[in-house]
């Protein structure tokens, strides 16, 4: 794996993984559900203790900005916490875009995939397009070449090269990127997303927004009615 071939395990993991706390199937991990209490690693000691801790204030104030200004600020931020939170997102980013010819057929597949199945609003590539792609893909470099990343594998050529970066992102209105075929790819077109009104989209698909869509009858601060375009009540 080119991502891990300079990585070397810590010890706090691999002191896991010999207890054999593998994560949530195995009852243990990072952290340790005990009743209704979730309790953290303490690196330390080894052992589990009461989480109760909270983001500083100026962490909270920097995950309310937009995503542009929320990732510079986490990036040059001297807080820890911060500083924590941007390495867990530029990681998330590089790991994704390294592998994405390899797990996926296009980038849309990740970002549904992390948002079906983790919960988070948006995936890594939505996330890192939203930020704005070319800034983004840069910061990453620096911190690869300056040895602050998780991995020393470079990013892939595409992200700096070619329509990606012409586009500003993987996500564009004709499809989203595909790394093993070098092409944007469409979404599905199965029957069963013929039936939907409102199929699931990804950022920069330049999709109609359901709440702004169609024929708006009659708007109030509690509801909106409305008909699909070319359709009558």
């Amino acid at each position: 794996d080119p991502f891990f071939a300079s990585y070397a395990t810590p010890p706090v993991l691999a002191k896991l993984i010999e207890q054999g706390a593998l994560g949530q199937k195995t009852g243990a991990g990072f952290y340790k559900k005990v009743g209704k209490d979730i309790l953290r690693l303490d690196p330390a000691s080894g052992e589990y203790v009461a989480g109760g801790g909270k983001a500083d204030e100026i962490v909270a104030r920097i995950l309310k900005k937009p995503p542009a200004e929320r990732l510079k600020l986490l990036r040059e931020s001297k807080n820890p916490q911060a500083q924590f939170l941007w390495a867990i997102l530029r990681d998330s980013f590089h790991y994704a875009a390294v592998h994405l010819a390899d797990i996926a057929d296009s980038a849309r597949d990740i970002d549904f995939a992390m948002r079906w199945g983790f919960g988070v609003q948006q995936g890594p590539f939505e996330l890192w397009q939203a930020a704005g792609w070319t800034t983004v893909a840069n910061w990453i470099k620096e911190d690869i070449d300056a040895g602050k990343a998780l991995s020393t594998a470079p990013l892939p050529a595409w992200v700096f090269d070619g329509p990606v970066a012409a586009n500003n992102g993987v996500h564009h209105a004709e499809g989203s990127w595909s790394a093993a075929h070098a092409r944007w790819v469409a979404p599905s077109t199965l029957p069963v997303y013929q039936r939907q009104a409102f199929r699931e989209t990804v950022l920069g698909s330049g999709a109609q927004a359901p709440l702004k869509a169609g024929t708006e009858v009659f708007r109030n601060d509690e509801v909106r009615v409305w008909t699909l375009d070319g359709e009558v009540l």
